[in-house]
């Protein structure tokens, strides 16, 4: 998975500017062309899609750390 990642206090005018010039150059022929060679999937979600996707993952990954009982390392 590989997204652009932004600070939370960017103003919504320019995530949704940043979100189009994403999408317009991941659907160039050229880009799609070279993410089919390596067996990539574009996914253009949308910046509250992806959010979403995010806190989800956060979430299940959260829950298994905790059951496995994996403590952050002492001064880290």
């Amino acid at each position: 998975m590989k997204a652009p990642l932004v600070r939370g206090a960017l103003a919504a005018s320019a995530v949704a500017h940043l979100h189009k010039e994403f999408v317009e150059i991941l659907r160039m022929p050229d880009i799609q062309r070279r993410h089919a060679e390596v067996g990539a999937e574009i996914i253009a979600s949308t910046p509250e899609q992806y959010h979403a996707y995010l806190k989800s993952e956060l979430a299940k990954f959260a829950k298994r750390v905790k059951a496995a009982g994996i403590k952050a390392a002492a001064g880290g």
